[in-house]
């Protein structure tokens, strides 16, 4: 079925937006739809593969004679954080409409595992099982230096995708929540009321605008937010997949393997199976994009991480990178001006992690949980929303230890691989002796070999 634009009108309203005394509006939609804005002609999408299809058309518009469409909530950026955010909150009863520039997530590396408080998270926010259902299970981690395994730990990890973690929350869309794919051109935050307008001129009015656009720092500028970077290029990550005939070694473990020189500069390799079969391999260094090192392992990543971790044969046997090796870099930064009327900033687009400490995704999930299930809603009762309240959120204590632990421990990663100082060294090989206790109080697996053997 297609229907054009006059076929739809504004969003409803839900109550705590009325005490603006704004007139209340309705609108039917039989199932999720997706809107595509574009500058010139039409545009549409279609739903996801697994139910009835349906587009809807979107002609160009311009801001002269526009009408807003009019929510209670919009969340600009439909990654991990701003998607369960959407869900989160129209699960609640409130209207929202969630803005990104793309209908699917494309590949993109970024995190591919989820385990511990994550996942604790998850299930609380109640989007657990659509993400198990897409992932790989382990129930164990064996941690690997010089060969043997020095450590284990037991616990639930999913292996997932970032895209296949952002397209399955995507799924959980209801009906309910607009969501529209077009880029944001301009954020307008003030006391009462919101205006988010969209590059074709389309404008969008709400109580309160989230912004979770990650990294990207154009409309956090828009709106008097200004980022400090503590270390730029703080470190260097890569993700690529192995071939090996020997993947039944990993079964339901992750390995993580040290590397057995420090001045590699390298904190770990994690190997996981996947869903599809591959082996995917995270390699974290603490290199700068330049570095001898770095331009050696892209040019050659199999010779490079042999001589690293020579202990990768014996587990994998013969094994070559398939296709593309993935090269994050990350800037470690944290901004400044956030205080402000209408507007709220949740995951890396309030601050960065160090991505080897793990953390990032329990940050963001954990300010999803706050704003959405304890602020946002109380905030959403009453009139106005000027930056006295927003500032609940960022004082939230649940929210600032989280943050300041995925700083502190973020750091501590690197220093526990870079640092020089004796307080470093110490701490350092005091790690390895603390790993090498625990793996014979738990029963040592020994050396690692390869099947052929």
């Amino acid at each position: 079925m297609w229907r054009s634009s006059s076929d739809v009108g504004p969003a409803p309203l839900h109550e705590p937006f009325a005490s603006l005394g704004l007139q209340k509006d309705t609108r039917h939609a039989s199932q999720r739809t997706v809107r595509l804005l574009t500058a010139v002609g039409a545009a549409c999408a279609p739903l996801r593969d697994d139910e009835e299809r349906s587009f809807i058309l979107i002609r160009g518009s311009t801001s002269l004679g526009v009408r807003p469409r009019r929510f209670d909530v919009v969340v600009v950026g439909g990654g991990i954080a701003g998607t369960a955010a959407a869900i989160t909150l129209d699960r609640a009863g409130f209207q929202v409409a969630l803005l990104d520039p793309l209908a699917v997530c494309p590949p993109d590396f970024r995190a591919e595992k989820l385990n511990g408080e994550q996942l604790k998270l998850l299930r609380r926010l109640d989007l657990y099982e659509c993400l198990a259902m897409a992932a790989s299970r382990f129930d164990r981690v064996l941690n690997v230096k010089r060969g043997r395994v020095t450590d284990a730990t037991a616990g639930e990890i999913l292996g997932i995708a970032y895209q296949d973690i952002v397209n399955a929350l995507r799924r959980e869309l209801r009906a309910s929540v607009d969501f529209t794919v077009a880029r944001v051109a301009r954020i307008e935050a003030e006391a009462e009321l919101q205006r988010v307008t969209v590059t074709n001129g389309d404008i969008y009015e709400a109580r309160l605008v989230i912004l979770a656009t990650g990294r990207g720092d154009v409309l956090r500028r828009d709106l008097g937010v200004s980022r400090e970077v503590i270390f730029e290029k703080h470190s260097v990550s890569f993700g690529f997949s192995l071939e090996t005939p020997w993947v039944s070694r990993l079964r339901n473990h992750v390995f993580t393997f040290f590397s057995e020189r420090t001045s590699d500069v390298v904190d770990y390799l994690s190997l996981f199976p996947m869903r599809d079969g591959a082996v995917r391999a995270n390699l974290f260094t603490y290199h700068k994009p330049g570095d001898p090192w770095t331009r050696a392992f892209r040019a050659n990543p199999k010779q490079m991480l042999l001589s690293s971790m020579p202990s990768i044969g014996p587990l994998m046997g013969e094994f070559e990178i398939a296709g593309e090796v993935d090269v994050g870099i990350m800037d470690l930064y944290v901004t400044n001006g956030f205080r402000r009327d209408g507007a709220v900033l949740i995951g890396d687009a309030f601050q960065t992690s160090n991505p080897a400490a793990g953390n990032g995704v329990t940050r963001l999930l954990t300010d999803v949980n706050q704003l959405c299930k304890v602020h946002a809603p109380r905030w959403l009762s009453t009139p106005g929303m000027n930056a006295a309240k927003i500032s609940q959120f960022y004082d939230d204590p649940v929210k600032r230890a989280s943050d300041e632990r995925a700083m502190r421990v973020g750091q501590t990663h690197r220093s526990l691989v870079v640092g020089t100082s004796p307080s470093w060294v110490f701490r350092r090989y005091a790690r390895h002796l603390r790993h090498g206790v625990r793996s014979l109080l738990a029963g040592n697996p020994g050396t690692l070999r390869s099947e052929r053997s």
